[in-house]
This record gives C-alpha cells, structure tokens and sequence, in this order.
C-alpha cells in the first residue's frame, strides 16, 4: 500500500549494475523484516521456536525471490507478510496449547507446513478459475478491519519481548517485571527506523534500525550486563535443518492429530489463501501503479501458489508480494530476473555461512522492527481507508450533504473497528466471518433506504413536445396534478414496501404520478408485486400511474409482466422514455381546459406561431409565398445532412424531430433515434437552417399523416426586400420560439442532474 513513485530511472533497460545494486538493496531491506516475522510465527515455543523462526523467514524471502519471476514482472520480489505471518503466529500459538502436541514440535511445524502447502494449493485453483480479478470485489471495510486488526494484534504480541520479559507474561505483570533498558532498545530501535523511512527513503529503513538497536543493546550490555537488557537469539541458525519437514514426516505417527487439529489446519489453509491473494493483489497494484508495470492477478496467484509449494517443504513460511522490496528494488535499478536471483544468493549465503550472527539480535530489536511494520501496516491501510471514506462523503459541502453518503461512511468505519477488534480480541476466523456478515447487513440496510432520487412535476418540468403559449400558461399553473418520481438503485423486498408508502403520500392531489425507472439497476421480484400493488391502491383512488424508461421489449419489462404488474398498470401507461411518458401525462391535463387542435383537421396559419401578431392583409401576404405539402406517417419532411433552406409549419399531424446517436442491440452496435423534440399543429421547425443556411443536423419524421407548409429561403429574401415590416415581424416570431426552446432545454438539462 506504500505510496513510493518511480525514480527517474522508471524505463531504463535492464542492466547489471542496476539489478546487482536492486538486488542487494533488495535483500537488505528483507533481511530483518524475515527474521522479525520468522520470529512471530514460532516464539510461542520458546528458544528452539525463535531460531526455526529466523530460518523460516529466511528461507521465505529467498524463496520469494526465486518465484518473484513467475508473476510476469521480471524484477518482482516476493517474501513474508505481515498479515499472513500473524495467521501463522495464531495457528502455531493454538497448537502449542493442543495436550497431544504439546512434546512433539515435529508435529507442529509439519501442521504449519501443511497449511502453507493447502494455501498454496488453494492460490493455484484460485488462478485456474480466474479469482485474481474477483477477489477484489471482498468488502473493503471487512479488510481494511482486518489488517488493523493484525496490526493492533502485533503490537499486542510484541509488548513482552519488547520490555525485555518472557513471550508467555501476562499484560498485567509486564510493568512489574519490564527490563527499563530494553525498552529502550526498543524504543531506538523504533525510532531509527521511523526517521529514517521519512529522511532517508533511500536507506533501508528496518536494516539501519536492526543495526542501530543491536550497537545500542551491546554497548549497554557492556556497562550493566546482559541480565539487564533482555535475551537474544542466543544460539546458531543451522541451515541443515532448511528441509525439516520433509525429513521429518517420515516414521511419524500423525494418528495422534485430532479432528480439531485437522480442521484448525485446513480453516488456517483457507485463510491463508485468501488474505494472502488479497494482499498480493493490492501490493501488484500498488507496484503497477508506482512502476508502470501491468500485473495479470491470475499469473499473480500461480506465481505466489508455486512460491508457497516450495515454502510448504522447505520450513518456510508464506510467501506474497511485498510492494516495499520490489518498489525499492525497480527504484534502485532492479530490471531483471538477475536482481531476484542476487537478492536470494545473499540470503541464501547469511542462513548458510552467516546465520551464526542471528545469535546475537536481541529480541528487544526485533520487536522494535515489528512494531514498525504493524505502524507501517496500519497508516497505509488507514490512509487508503480515509482517502475512501472522503471519496465516499464528497469534496463538498454539497455533497457532504448528499443523501447516504455520511451513513455510508460511518457503517464502514463501524464494520472496520468490529473486524479489527474481533482479530485483536478473538481470532482471525472469527474476524472474518463477523466482517462479511456485518458487511452484508450493511449493504441490505443501505439498499433498503429510499430508492427515491428525486421528485418534480409538470409545472417546473416539461416534455420536448413543443406548445402554443396557452398550453404552457396552463401547464405551469395546474402542472402540480402531474407528479415525476424518480428512482434509483435496486428495487427489491426492502426497498419496495418503502416506495409504495411514498408514493401513495404524495398521491395526494396529484392526477398522474410517473416513476422514471432510468437510475433502477435491478428489479427483484417481491419488488416488482409491490409495483403491482401501488398501481392498484393509486387506481382505486383515481390516479394514474405510468412507468418511464420501461420500454416493453426489455428485460425489466418482462420481469414486470411476469409479476403480474400490468394487470394493475396497463402496458399502455408503459413508455420508453419519460419525455414520452410527460407528453402523454400533459395531454391528458390539457384535454378539456385547452383546445390542442390534433390531427382530425388542418390548422388555419393564421392561428400558427409563425403568423402570430399579423394583420389579416399581411397574413394573406405571407400565405401566397408559402408552400403547401401532404407527409404520410413514417417518411421523413427532411433527414441529417440535407440541404437546410426553408422553415416548416405544421397544420396538421405531428413531427417528431430525431437525433440518430450510437448505441447497441444486444450484443450488436446499432444506432438508435433520440427525441429531441416534438411538433403538433400550429408549430414551427427547421427554422435553424433558415437562419444559418447550413445542412440539416436531425431527422424530421412524420408520426401522424401531416401537412406543412415550407418558406424557403429564397421566398423570405424577396420578402425582406418588398415588404421589410412583413419579415421583422416573422424574424421578431421566430426569435421568441428560439427563446422558448432555449429556456426549455436549460430546464430539461437542470432536471436531468
């Protein structure tokens, strides 16, 4: 999760210098990062369980960086991980305290071997079914919880060694027996690595920590003794022992292993697999986004699934990405396969001619380097955490205020502390289990809110069928009776129950109410049978209720019918759009207050909004320049592309005027027309090209069987010069339609948003 940017060096080709100086780097940077985690896993038995540990954490890196390759990015070092080491630590912690295993460590470390290798064998599956591009859709409130979770229980676990007292000291006896001087070590040890990782990115920070707290422990020893500081290591790492558990399972009597043991095993497996994918996923991202490089998550898993096989039978313990090493890595130089083979070589040459030295690492400093991966743990996940959680609440005080985002925020924050305490306090199954869980209730919970986006009606929103001015007079006046509800989300058993309560409370002097389905993601059945009901409590109180953006060849449709809701709302009352379903609504309003003149006869021009405003002499004037034209309902007065030299009246029928936009059919491209507006008797169109002389840019397709009468370009010229009063009068009608249409549109582009 570490935020590093690729040096300036980010496309530089492979070369030796770059990948021996990547890969020492490399190594040093995992070097106490291995022993501090080896050193977690197996200090719950004792002495002997701190060397296998140092030797395990060694064998991990070494083997992270051989697989590393396997990932496709060839400079990709793998190794330990906290998050999984704290798994491990658990399960050989349980063990430990099992009757039957409790004098037969042979036993324990073939447990833990085997369920690094189940783990592993698990990731390749994973790979196989293609869950390096699922795993990310686990919530990520319940990982978020989790790795604070590791982190709280690694500082917690880190608490004694770090006071210089046994591993197995109550809490409550730590401040009774603490060594002051090994928390000192500690400390320093902490603080070094801290100050370094903020002023010295360059410089390996838990390297320059390690070696600071050991000089500091030792020049201490030498004034007050080594019974004042706190144990070290205090014994050889022997590389001979690098492939115990494969030497061991032979002759031993695994009879002895109970059901509870077996299943212990297997759940660790599962968890293993999981948290380890994950975090592997996050860190090929992280190093993709900080590198440029392009990590397949499938190729990922098999990489770190070979990587945990070989683990498994060497004494190892889980290997994932790691983002730090492989960032400092590329960053330093690192191109090539070479810099994780010299990064393994030098592990691989301290554990065999050099693993003596990891005697003499009080356990003080490895605990302080612990402590600084768990911080480091935590601010990363807690950086991302806040960075989600502002994205979710908004940048703005608008949308701070917007409905369900601070609900959202707090349900997380919420679910992320209850994981985190549950893996602090109980295990990290349990963790889990309780995350998806509250995770889940979460989710009903929040789709279970209101599915209403927003209400409006009639007299503030308008359909793009165009009217005379006494039609829009009458529309913003009575335009109360016609109600917009649109949703948004899923529509289902939690939700639907919801809508219907209020919508029926805003039926209430209403005379249509319209549900505009455009925002719906999903209809669930019992949502639908609501659906259904709300038509037939608004029919019995004389409301009509119509459904936009429910065209009837679409799936939401089917499901619909299916539920039996046009048995209440007719399909009739079914539109595909709501611009549709508002002039349907408006008609039915203005039928018996407003004479709209529809199709059954042809409109006198004198009543048409181009003649508006002339005398009886001049409207004869203008009669005689115009032309006359019949459309049959289907055909097209004029298509995109054409000539645009004359303006249209309609004086009968109905035009709609259609914008062809790109869209699909299935699976198939095909375009689609969409509505820009709507004509009826009395209206003028095409008036643009007039004006401008440029090709048309829609369709004008006949609805209804019409007639138009055309002033062409030419025509209005000669009318310009014989009779100047004529055509300001027209150019002054025109100007007001334009106006009206514009602020028509800046209203429907208000409510779309």
């Amino acid at each position: 999760m570490t935020r590093t940017p690729a040096g300036p060096d980010a496309a530089s080709p492979p070369s030796l210098s770059g990948d021996l100086a990547g890969g020492i780097t490399a190594a040093m940077l995992a070097l106490p990062q291995a022993l501090a985690l080896g050193t977690l896993v197996w200090l719950p038995l004792g002495a002997n369980g701190a060397h296998w540990g140092v030797m395990a954490g060694l064998i991990t890196a070494i083997i992270g960086g051989a697989v590393g390759r396997l990932t496709g990015t060839p400079w990709q070092i793998s190794g330990p991980r906290a998050s999984t080491a704290v798994i491990l630590a658990g399960l050989v912690a349980w063990l430990t305290k099992q009757p039957e295993l409790a004098a037969k460590p042979e036993l324990i470390l073939l447990c833990v071997a085997a369920s690094v290798l189940g783990g592993g064998l698990l990731q390749l599956a994973m790979a196989a079914l293609g869950f390096g591009r699922t795993l990310k859709f686990i919530p990520y409130p319940v990982l978020a919880g989790f790795m604070f979770g590791i982190a709280i229980v690694i500082l917690m676990q880190q608490l004694p060694p770090l006071m210089g007292v046994p591993p197995d000291t109550a809490v409550a006896d730590l401040w009774t027996r603490m060594k002051p001087l090994a928390l000192l070590v500690g400390l320093v040890t902490v603080f070094v690595a801290l100050i370094v990782a903020a002023h010295a990115p360059r410089v390996p920070a838990p390297l320059a920590a390690l070696v600071a707290g050991a000089l500091v422990h030792w020049t201490l020893t030498g004034f007050v003794g080594a019974d004042a500081l706190g144990a070290t290591l205090a014994a050889d790492t022997d590389a001979r022992a690098a492939l115990w558990p494969i030497a061991v399972a032979f002759g031993v009597d695994f009879s002895v292993l109970s059901r509870a043991v077996l299943g212990q095993v297997a759940i660790t497996a599962l968890l293993l697999a999981v948290v380890g994918s994950i975090d592997s996923l996050l860190c090929a991202a992280t190093i993709d986004a900080a590198t440029g490089s392009d990590q397949d998550g499938d190729r990922v898993l098999r990489a770190q699934g070979a990587g945990n096989l070989l683990a498994a039978g060497a004494g190892g313990l889980f290997v994932s990405s790691t983002n730090i090493i492989a960032i400092t890595n590329h960053r330093v130089g690192g191109r090539s396969l070479r810099a994780g083979i010299i990064h393994s070589l030098i592990l691989l040459a301290l554990l065999f001619g050099a693993g003596f030295l990891a005697g003499y690492l009080p356990y003080a400093v490895l605990a302080g380097i612990m402590i600084t991966l768990a911080l480091g743990v935590a601010e990363d996940w807690w950086q991302d955490f806040v960075a989600t959680t502002r994205g979710a609440v908004g940048d703005s005080a608008a949308d701070a205020n917007a409905a369900g985002h601070p609900r959202d925020a707090k349900g997380n924050l919420a679910i992320a502390a209850l994981v985190a305490a549950t893996t602090a306090l109980v295990n990290v199954v349990s963790a889990v289990l309780v995350g998806v869980i509250a995770a889940t209730v979460l989710l009903i919970t929040r789709m279970s809110s209101s599915v209403i986006h927003r209400v409006s009606d009639a007299s503030a929103r308008s359909s793009l069928r165009v009217r005379k001015p006494d039609a829009l007079a009458f529309l913003r006046e009575h335009g109360q009776a016609i109600a917009v509800v649109e949703l948004q989300g899923y529509l289902f058993f939690g939700s639907a129950d919801r809508l219907k309560s209020e919508v029926e409370n805003l039926a209430e002097g209403r005379e249509t109410i319209i549900l505009d389905f455009r925002r719906v993601v999903e209809i669930e059945a019992s949502g639908a049978r609501q659906l259904a009901l709300l038509g037939k409590a608004l029919a019995q109180r004389r409301v009509e209720l119509a459904l936009a953006h429910v065209p009837p060849d679409s799936a939401s449709a089917a499901q619909l019918r299916d539920a039996g809701v046009a048995d209440t709302i007719p399909q009739r009352l079914w539109f595909a759009d709501l611009d549709r379903a508002l002039e349907w609504a408006e008609n039915a309003l203005l039928d018996g207050h407003i004479d709209r003149t529809e199709s059954s006869r042809e409109l006198a021009l004198e009543r048409t909004v181009l003649l508006e405003g002339l005398d009886p002499l001049e409207a004869v004037t203008v009669r005689g320049v115009l032309l006359r034209e019949s459309h049959a309902a289907g055909t097209a007065v004029f298509r995109e592309g054409e000539p645009g030299d004359r303006l249209y009246v309609l004086t009968q029928g109905e035009v709609s005027i259609d914008l062809k936009v790109a869209g699909k059919k299935g699976d198939v491209k095909a375009s689609r027309a969409q509505r820009l507006a709507a004509f009826g008797p009395g209206m003028v169109f095409g008036e643009m090209a007039l004006i401008e002389g440029k090709p048309r840019s829609a369709d004008a397709i006949v609805k209804v069987d019409a007639v138009t009468h055309s002033l062409t370009a030419e025509a209005f010229a000669q009318l310009r010069q014989d009779h100047p009063d004529i055509a300001i009068k027209l150019i002054g009608n025109i100007t007001r339609l334009l106006a009206a249409r514009l602020r028509a549109t800046s209203e429907q582009l208000r409510q779309s948003y």
